[in-house]
């Protein structure tokens, strides 16, 4: 019994040793890709599922994952190998393919929203509380100008 339980404790470890260095050698040459098909932007569902599955059918077999197909949309995210690429290169379907890969804010997009929130924090307000006549107690804020101060002194005239 010990003996069988050990046995298939090494298979299993063997096993999950083995999973992820077959799927990392197969993603080193793979290739995520966004495929924009040659299609109308308007174009029907079941025009995009057709372009979708006409595509397909031109690519090799084992030579492309599907990572996700669109119904609303033209296109098509695929994990590629070269022999896909070179079939999507001069496919008739294929309106342009696009690296699938994240995008971060441009510098000058940050910037903005800084300068604008800079903007906003630079603009001081006085705030008191004001109660009326049978009303509740109210919070009233008024901008106030920042004056800068200088070294010297103005005299009274």
């Amino acid at each position: 019994m010990r003996r069988l339980l050990l046995i298939t404790l090494s298979m299993v470890i063997a096993a999950i040793a083995f999973v992820p260095a077959a799927s990392a050698s197969s993603n080193d040459t793979d290739q995520r890709v966004i495929v924009e098909l040659a299609i109308a932007a308007n174009s029907s569902s079941q025009q995009i599922s057709d372009a979708t599955d006409a595509l397909l059918s031109e690519l090799p077999a084992g030579s492309y994952t599907v990572n996700n197909r669109y119904n609303t949309l033209p296109y098509v995210a695929l994990s590629i190998r070269p022999s896909a690429q070179s079939v999507l290169q001069t496919s008739n379907l294929v309106a342009a393919v696009h690296r699938d890969e994240a995008v971060s804010a441009s510098p000058s997009a940050k910037s903005g929203a800084s300068k604008a929130s800079k903007k906003r924090a630079s603009g001081k307000k006085k705030c008191k509380k004001v109660k009326k006549k049978g009303k509740k107690t109210k919070k009233v804020c008024k901008k106030v100008k920042s004056k800068k101060k200088t070294g010297t002194k103005k005299a009274k005239k």
